[in-house]
Formats: C-alpha cells, sequence, structure tokens
C-alpha cells in the first residue's frame, strides 16, 4: 500500500504543493454562514417567499487545508462523492496564483456496502493510469483531513435536507459523509466567470461488445440498455462503437446531439448556438485525433473482462477462480464507467481542446452489485434487446447502433 508521506510525482497540478498535504484540522465551530449560524437557522420559509431564497454557497464549512485557512462549500454530489468547492479567503491558493481553483472530493456511505476508503481509490487511479496515455487522467491529490471534518460536513448536510424548500436533492438525502481520514484534491474543470471557456463531458461507456451477448446480435451493450431504458430518442445517447470507430464526420454527429451538456462558467448550459457552431468541429477533430488515442486505450483496458459477469453467476462463491473473475469484472466495470471531460479554450480567437478522464473509482464487485449485473446482462439476453427482437412492442426500436446494420 503506498505511503502518504512519498512523493507522488504528479503532472503540474500539484506544483507549488508539498509531496503531501499536511493536515486539515477543523476548528471548534467549523460552521458559518454569512446570515447566520446553521445552528440558529430555522426553515426560511419566509425568505424564500420575500425572494431572498437560500443558496448552499452561502453556507460555509471552515477548516485548514495544507496550513491555508479555507472554506468548503457545497458543489454537488453524485451516488458515491460529494464535491466541495475550495474557497481560499484570501488567502495564497494551493497550487500558486496561476493555478486552478480546486474542488475537494469526499466519500459517502452506500446503502447496503461497506464503504471504500480513500486512499484505496487513490492507489486504484494511480494504478488505472498505467492502462491509459500519459497526463489523460485527472490525477487527484490525497490529503489528510482531521477526524471532526466529515462530522462538521454532514452537519451542513442534515441541515440542508430541513430547510424549505430543501437545498439538497431529494434523492440524496440521508447519505453522509464517511468517517475517513482522507479525502482528494482534484482541479475545478467548471468555467469560471469571464474566461469564456466551455467544459464538456460524457461517459464512454462500453466500448467492446459484451463477452456474453447472444449471436445475432444487433445491438452493442450501451445500445441495448439504453433501448431497454427507452431513451433512444431522448437526444442524449449515442453508440460509443461509433465514437471509438468511427469517421469524423459520425463523431461530430455524436458532438452536435450531446451539445446539451456543453457548461460555461457555474456549470450553467447557456452555451449560445453561435459557439457550438465554433467549437463543436474542434471537439469532433479533438476526439478523432489525441481523444481517439485514449479511447483506444481505454476500449483495450476494458478487455480485462473476457468472460463476462455470468461467469461469476457459474462458480460457488467460495471457489478461487470467481473469485478472480470478480476482480477482473470490476476493473473492467470502472474503465467503462470513467467520464471524459473535454475542455475548450479560446485565445486571440482560436480554440484549443483539452482531454482528461476521470472518475476511475474502482466499482467493487460486491456481491449485491454482480447479481444486480447479472440481473441487467440476463434480461438483455433474454427480452431480445441484444438482437433487436425485445419483446414490448410498445418500445422504439433503435437503428443507431454500429451494429445494426452490419
Amino acid at each position: 500500500m503506498a505511503q502518504l508521506d512519498q512523493s507522488f510525482g504528479l503532472s503540474a497540478l500539484q506544483e507549488g504543493l508539498p509531496p503531501i498535504a499536511e493536515k486539515i484540522t477543523a476548528i471548534a465551530d467549523p460552521v458559518e454562514s454569512r446570515h447566520s449560524s446553521i445552528d440558529e437557522m430555522s426553515p426560511p420559509a419566509t425568505e424564500v417567499a420575500s425572494g431572498a431564497a437560500l443558496s448552499f454557497k452561502d453556507y460555509v464549512v471552515k477548516t485548514t487545508l495544507c496550513g491555508i485557512p479555507v472554506g468548503l462549500t457545497y458543489l454537488a454530489e453524485g451516488a458515491a462523492n460529494i464535491i466541495w468547492c475550495i474557497d481560499y479567503r484570501n488567502e495564497k491558493p494551493l497550487f500558486g496564483p496561476e493555478g486552478p481553483s480546486c474542488i475537494l472530493r469526499t466519500r459517502k456511505y452506500l446503502e447496503g456496502e461497506m464503504p471504500v476508503d480513500t486512499l484505496q481509490i487513490y492507489e486504484n487511479i494511480l494504478e488505472c493510469e498505467r492502462y491509459l496515455p500519459k497526463d489523460s487522467v485527472l490525477t487527484p491529490v490525497c490529503v489528510h483531513i482531521e477526524h471532526s471534518l466529515p462530522k462538521a460536513l454532514n452537519k451542513l448536510l442534515a441541515w440542508s435536507e430541513s430547510t424549505n424548500p430543501p437545498l439538497r436533492p431529494l434523492d440524496r438525502h440521508r447519505s453522509r459523509v464517511i468517517d475517513d481520514r482522507n479525502a482528494l484534491i482534484l482541479p475545478n474543470l467548471i468555467p469560471s466567470e469571464g474566461s469564456g471557456n466551455l467544459l464538456f463531458e460524457f461517459k464512454p461507456k462500453w466500448l467492446l461488445q459484451s463477452p456474453t451477448a447472444p449471436e445475432g446480435y444487433r445491438r452493442c451493450r450501451t445500445c441495448a440498455y439504453d433501448a431497454k431504458r427507452g431513451r433512444t430518442n431522448d437526444g442524449k445517447t449515442f453508440c460509443p462503437l461509433v465514437l471509438v470507430e468511427g469517421r469524423r464526420e459520425e463523431v461530430a454527429e455524436i458532438v452536435q446531439r450531446l451539445c446539451g451538456r456543453w457548461k460555461t462558467h457555474g456549470g450553467r448550459d447557456d452555451v449560445d448556438e453561435a459557439q457550438k457552431e465554433k467549437v463543436a468541429p474542434l471537439l469532433a477533430e479533438a476526439l478523432t485525433g489525441p481523444g481517439k488515442k485514449i479511447l483506444t486505450a481505454l476500449r483495450k483496458a476494458q478487455e480485462q473482462d473476457s468472460q463476462g459477469v455470468l461467469e461469476c453467476d457459474k462458480l460457488p462463491r467460495d471457489d478461487k477462480e470467481r473469485a478472480a473473475q470478480m476482480n477482473k469484472v470490476a476493473h473492467a466495470m470502472t474503465y467503462r464507467d470513467c467520464t471524459m471531460f473535454v475542455t475548450v479554450k479560446e485565445a486571440q480567437g482560436s480554440f484549443t481542446a483539452d482531454i482528461k478522464l476521470a472518475d476511475l473509482d474502482l466499482k467493487e464487485a460486491t456481491e449485491g452489485r454482480v447479481k444486480k449485473w447479472v440481473e441487467i446482462e440476463r434480461s438483455l439476453i433474454d427480452e431480445g434487446w441484444y438482437t433487436g427482437k425485445e419483446k414490448d412492442p410498445g418500445q422504439v426500436q433503435h437503428h443507431g447502433c454500429s451494429f445494426w446494420n452490419t
């Protein structure tokens, strides 16, 4: 296991950062508000009515990071992580005055699963880098946090669920930050106000066919699952095989379909059509140029699972061969569920694109997850989603898959 005091040898992200960040020490009363303390705040129905609606940006968890006083504000969250913006509170930024703004990523408890500690996730991300082109991964910095910080963050989360209306998304209620002594720092890719930059993100998904797809398949794994979920006409789906194998004009068509995922400053989807017309060709060029190298390597990494998840279901739970296959599936699933970020920057009338992969957390092959993966795969086979002979006549057939007309 990697030691926290080693030199990580990371890219320009860590420039100006000590080899290992110093402890983050939460102060005695870490939660503050620009209005008042959260403890004194009642559900703000009157404030909402008066037009002074509350925002997560108004509530800060104070701490020190690498010896620098900072404030943490809630930015977003997914199923397994919560993202916090780091406010340097008029101090020198962690990565120097010209460095990127940063986020802190903390893990969440997942119902029915043992939490994976941050250091283990960090080590897996470094392992993933071995299979991918140099500098293609958004590499984090792993830092110690003081034991009281998760409690302070959870205090803010609990309060945010009691406001009227709740500040926190309803489908994320009751989940909390795990009691971990480490967290990850990453650059904040969301374009800053006035930068003129754009951010494009998507999941490449399955760049190879499922090893257990039936004979006569006409859809790849991703297209089959999209068809099952009725997502073939939502304007946001695409065949990943076209992305990695297609001609530039085919990739450009995918880019146009996904234009709704452009983000400007603050993460808002407010890119105008003129901007899209300018940068869409650049993005297509980037994805068929340096991006294709990354996608090809990602597809190669997915080959670790050559037998498929159904093989796990055939073997006894205490079988060593089953454990080995589950490990292969877990690593392949990690590469199948990562995110690609493309940052488009404008300078003196010309555009450049920078491509990074993120969300390379190991998809632990717990019994619950394996059961879910097996159920999905069997339904795609048994209900005819791979072959295009689905049993539900009400479903619209999806002909956009690379396999459909081959």
